[in-house]
């Protein structure tokens, strides 16, 4: 039983310019395959998946050209009416995960409270859910634990909270990505590393990787995840 599979995003820029488009084109073709994943969930039944779209590195160290781009296809996301009702009529939850400061400058010129906002009003449709959709923005694992950590504190000084109480438990209520942990991350680009994706939830997710780029995948690289799962021996430990 599968319950959450989380994707890391990688390879739109190689395949561009392996396929001599310019960045533009890979990333407007990443974010189609993004809406085809989010379909393929749908017609498979997972109830979770996430999506790392954007790490707190890639904000602060990409060309703004480049964060121009992303930007746009943010908002053509929430702005194409078919995506809208994709959404809403599947009872889709669209949340984003990551470092969110409402005064931070940079994430203001980005538009990250815009998209959000925006998607809230998706959500707002519906009452209930039937499906969940996480797309990391300005995400960092290790930024993760440690806005965490000041969470927790928080609570310890308005008493809400004593540090004997403090469990791995109560970590993962405070972390960003505080719901259903993934069976499975995917990796596909031909690189065996997470980039500190979804680092408090990974200790038991299997491995998924693949030599193929984001935009190359489809729906039998989404069927053989899935069957490939199935043969895994998970023993946690024991």
């Amino acid at each position: 039983m599968i319950n959450h599979i989380g994707f890391i995003m990688d390879g739109n820029r190689r395949f561009a310019a392996k396929n001599n488009m310019d960045k533009k084109q890979g990333y407007t073709l990443g974010l189609e395959q993004f809406i085809n994943f989010v379909k393929y969930q749908i017609k498979y039944q997972i109830k979770e998946t996430s999506y790392f779209a954007l790490s707190s590195d890639n904000l602060e160290k990409r060309e703004k050209t480049e964060l121009n781009i992303l930007k746009k296809l943010l908002e053509t996301l929430t702005q194409n009416p078919d995506t809208k009702k994709l959404f809403i009529e599947n009872k889709i939850k669209l949340q984003i995960k990551g470092y969110n400061d409402k005064n931070d400058n940079k994430l203001k010129e980005f538009g990250i409270n815009k998209f959000q906002n925006e998607i809230d009003e998706w959500n707002n449709k519906n009452q209930n859910y039937d499906f969940i959709v996480n797309i990391a923005l300005n995400y960092d694992g290790q930024l993760e634990i440690s806005e965490a950590f000041k969470k927790i504190h928080n609570k310890i000084q308005n008493n809400e909270l004593t540090v004997e109480q403090i469990t791995p438990k109560i970590i993962k209520e405070n972390i960003w990505f505080n719901g259903n942990t993934p069976e499975i991350i995917v990796r596909p680009g031909d690189a065996p590393r997470l980039s500190g994706f979804m680092l408090w939830d990974s200790e038991y997710s299997e491995i998924y990787l693949t030599k193929k780029l984001w935009p190359e995948l489809d729906e039998n690289d989404f069927k053989n995840i899935i069957e490939w799962f199935s043969k895994q021996n998970r023993n946690f430990g024991k």
